[in-house]
């Protein structure tokens, strides 16, 4: 009965009041009962996951669409919700039987299943949604929460209480989300976060920052503890990872209005980024092309004149010569001319000053006021 409230009762304090209860009551049973909560959870939301390798060959929205049924969006947004509960108050026996990489897959999975769905093209680590795009707000707060917002909302809310609760598991298991062994991509979890903050809904934006605003306050901008995990996915390290990220939060900066919590969290996490993006320019594909071109040896006139061969370069040569000859004939001659009129200026200048002065000592201040007229 309190998950039904939790999840269906309109009414905001009786849905708080609900979630308080299960968390009151997740703390006082045996690890036993917590644990089939959490069988009852991970079943909920691998109720729609296809098995296998086919999770990661979801493309078409007809697949989509048969997949994202009405129950099926219920029992994700149930699943969810209720999970994020167990997290908060029992976060040690989330990590037994796996559970926690289990919450964590299912996660990683609807993101990416529910953001190509709401943007209608297909998400990948060399070409996603991060084009700039005005937020038009598709389902206001008042909408449906087994909505696609609803549905992404709740799913970065679970993401957040297990960062809160387990941060360096929860960590692992997302820098560890296990490859398709069909060799299919698969997009780094926090990809799929940067890409919620593009979502046109404010509830999904401002949990999107804060969960990225927990992710990067464990990593430095320093290259050695810019990622937690020697043989994980990182997403920051990874080639042009901090401008596409940085690129994100330019974004949504440009926006009319946001709220100062929501603005506070964007500028910590820009910062961020820019400061790693400074202190590791290999990872920027623009900035490691300059850096090759900086290193490369300037080739002058004398190497060129060495590389030709035969009569030719000679002449080439002779004929270079010639040229600095006259060039350095023009610039002596041009040289010359510019100091003889330097001097007569200077002679003129001179003459002026000296003649101004005998006049001031003459006549005074009327001589000088005289003088300032004609200037």
């Amino acid at each position: 009965p309190a998950t039904l409230r939790v999840v269906n009762d309109k009414a905001a304090q009786c849905r708080e009041q609900a979630a308080a209860v299960i968390v009151a009551l997740v703390r006082k049973v045996s690890p036993e009962t917590v644990l089939q909560f959490q069988e009852y959870v991970i079943r909920w939301l691998s109720q729609a996951m296809p098995m296998g390798d086919q999770q990661y060959a979801i493309t078409n929205s007809s697949t989509t669409a048969a997949l994202l049924t009405t129950q099926s969006k219920s029992l994700i947004r149930t699943g969810s919700q209720i999970a994020g509960l167990i997290v908060k108050g029992r976060p040690d026996l989330c990590k037994r039987d796996n559970h926690l990489t289990k919450l964590v897959t299912s996660v990683h999975f609807y993101m990416r299943l529910l953001l190509e769905h709401s943007t209608g093209q297909e998400l990948t680590r060399q070409g996603s949604s991060c084009d700039k795009r005005e937020f038009e707000e598709g389902q206001g707060e008042l909408g449906r929460a087994d909505s696609c917002w609803g549905l992404i909302y709740h799913l970065v809310c679970l993401c957040e209480q297990l960062l809160l609760h387990l941060p360096a598991a929860a960590d692992h298991a997302i820098t560890h989300i296990p490859p398709s062994s069909a060799g299919l991509e698969v997009v780094p979890l926090m990809e799929l976060m940067q890409e919620s903050l593009l979502f046109p809904h404010a509830w999904v934006r401002a949990v999107s920052v804060r969960v990225l605003l927990l992710y990067t306050k464990r990593r430095d901008v320093s290259r050695a503890r810019l990622s937690t995990s020697a043989d994980g996915t990182e997403v920051l390290t990874t080639p042009n990872g901090l401008y596409h990220m940085a690129r994100r939060l330019c974004v949504v900066l440009n926006q009319t209005s946001m709220n100062r919590t929501m603005l506070d969290g964007v500028v910590s996490c820009t910062v961020f980024v820019i400061r790693a993006m400074i202190r590791n320019p290999d990872l920027n594909q623009v900035s490691s092309q300059l850096l090759k071109a900086s290193k490369r040896p300037r080739k002058g006139r004398s190497s060129k004149s060495h590389a030709l061969s035969g009569a030719d370069s000679d002449d080439e040569e002779n004929q270079e010569e010639d040229e600095d000859a006259e060039d350095d004939d023009n610039d002596d001659d041009e040289e010359d001319e510019d100091v003889e009129n330097f001097d007569d200026a200077g002679e003129e200048a001179g003459e002026e000053l000296a003649q101004a002065a005998m006049d001031r000592a003459i006549d005074g201040g009327e001589s000088e006021n005289e003088e300032d007229e004609k200037d």
